[in-house]
């Protein structure tokens, strides 16, 4: 079957493009012998060189599975460092900003709440700052 994306020729009955990873459309049957590379995901066989399944889609690295799962148990996904709390403190909207900026991709969550921080932040600077001006005028009298 041949990928309407990039072109490359796939089995008959791949789901998904080996070399891109586009759909590819309805399967017709399943791959015919267990000759090729096991998908980590699923543990379909695809063919020697595929960068993507064919049956689910997910990339098919060149380490082993078990290479694979010993690194990210050493390096967990979604792990970023507490100090980026600090930035939107100190730095309000902006701090709150590049902070979002720079983690949305590793955690949404923690993004999304490095983002408000900085927004609530500002109001209380801008508080503070109000507060210094009353209060060095009160006592410049």
């Amino acid at each position: 079957m041949k990928c309407v994306t990039c072109g490359a020729d796939n089995e008959v009955g791949a789901r998904f493009c080996g070399n891109c990873g586009a759909v590819l459309g309805a399967p017709s049957a399943p791959p015919a012998g267990p000759t090729g590379v096991t998908c980590p995901s699923c543990h379909s066989v695809n063919p020697v060189g595929s960068t993507f399944c064919e049956n689910c889609g997910a990339r098919i690295g060149t380490a082993p599975a078990q290479a694979l799962s010993v690194q990210t148990a050493e390096t967990p996904p979604n792990k970023t460092s507490a100090a980026w709390w600090l930035l939107p403190i100190f730095m309000a909207w902006v701090g709150g900003l590049i902070g979002w900026l720079v983690v949305k991709e590793d955690n949404k969550g923690k993004a999304k709440g490095l983002l408000v921080l900085g927004i609530v932040m500002t109001f209380v600077w801008m508080v503070v700052g109000i507060a210094a001006s009353l209060l060095s005028t009160y006592l410049a009298y």
